[in-house]
């Protein structure tokens, strides 16, 4: 029985891993669009009901801190210290399940985006309201897909620098 080399486990491990991350920003965009989809069956646009300056300006300003905490959070969880800190303490499979997070919570402020402009167009009557949020949204969701070489490039560090170990039966 031929044995199994780490950098093929790896591989393996950071490929399905990679799927998975792929699916989850992908069936967030899905939703994003989903959400526009749904403002414009539900936006009468003929019976414009309007809200005040203050709440428009209050929901764009949330818009505009929950995309650069989508960015913030995937910069600062994806920053080497801290995977160095992650594969030291629980190997190769601990880094995958870090760089899942960080791109599920990432998508996930984004997809929250959408939903906020879905409720400002209901709340306004202004399907350009949806519009302009979710495209917002779609840019910061797609942002958060993982990005294939530099996964490899990371994992491929922590490997040549040893600080982690591989467990050939973890199980995705």
């Amino acid at each position: 029985m031929k044995p199994v080399s780490s950098e093929t486990t790896a591989s393996k491990q950071l490929l399905l891993v990679q799927r998975k991350a792929l699916v989850v920003v992908l069936a967030n965009a899905a939703s994003t669009l989903m959400f526009m989809a749904l403002g414009f069956i539900l936006i009468n646009q003929s019976k414009p009901v309007g809200v005040t300056l203050e709440i428009r300006n209050i929901m764009y300003g949330s818009a505009l801190v929950l995309a650069l905490a989508s960015v913030f959070a995937r910069r600062t969880m994806f920053q080497m210290g801290r995977l160095q800190s992650v594969a030291t303490k629980r190997g190769v499979t601990g880094v995958l399940n870090h760089l899942m997070r960080a791109t599920v919570i990432s998508a996930a402020l984004g997809e929250t985006i959408a939903l906020l402009g879905l409720v400002l167009g209901i709340m306004g009557g202004d399907r350009f309201d949806v519009v302009r949020f979710c495209v917002v949204a779609c840019a910061v969701v797609l942002f958060s897909a993982p990005k294939r070489d530099a996964w490899a490039r990371m994992i491929e560090y922590l490997d040549q620098s040893r600080h982690y170990t591989v467990d050939a039966s973890t199980d995705y």
